[in-house]
């Protein structure tokens, strides 16, 4: 099974999004795996300095789920935390874009499968 971790950063009622280079493609959180024997806060904070360059402050976590369809070909499990971050994103490689949106201009965008259903489940879209 598959362990991630997805961060929802928000800033001046606004969400930050990446748009992804690689699939599945479309805007999402800042989100990454969890490794072997790395607690999920763990990993909350490595993945936003991995993909943003950003220190993760203030986390809260919110809840866990799986996905029955699976993420590819494997189970998806995810750990979803709220945190702020103390700069503007410097993107890796993954991400071509990024964005701060309000939540009615996120139902507008192609939205990764995962994002799409965290943000509804948390009732932002």
């Amino acid at each position: 099974m598959h362990e991630g971790v997805h961060a929802l950063i928000q800033r001046d009622n606004k969400f930050l999004l990446l748009q992804r280079r690689f699939p599945p493609f479309g805007w999402a959180l800042v989100a990454g795996h969890v490794e072997k024997g790395e607690e999920p806060e763990v990993a909350l904070e490595r993945e936003v300095y991995e993909e943003i360059r950003g220190k993760a402050t203030n986390s809260k976590f919110l809840f866990s789920a799986t996905d029955p369809e699976g993420c590819y070909v494997y189970k998806h499990w995810t750990h979803v935390f709220s945190c702020e971050v103390d700069r503007d994103p410097i993107l890796n490689y993954e991400s071509k874009n990024f964005g701060w949106f309000a939540p009615d201009k996120i139902a507008n965008l192609n939205l990764t499968k995962v994002t799409k259903q965290i943000l509804e489940h948390l009732l932002i879209i």
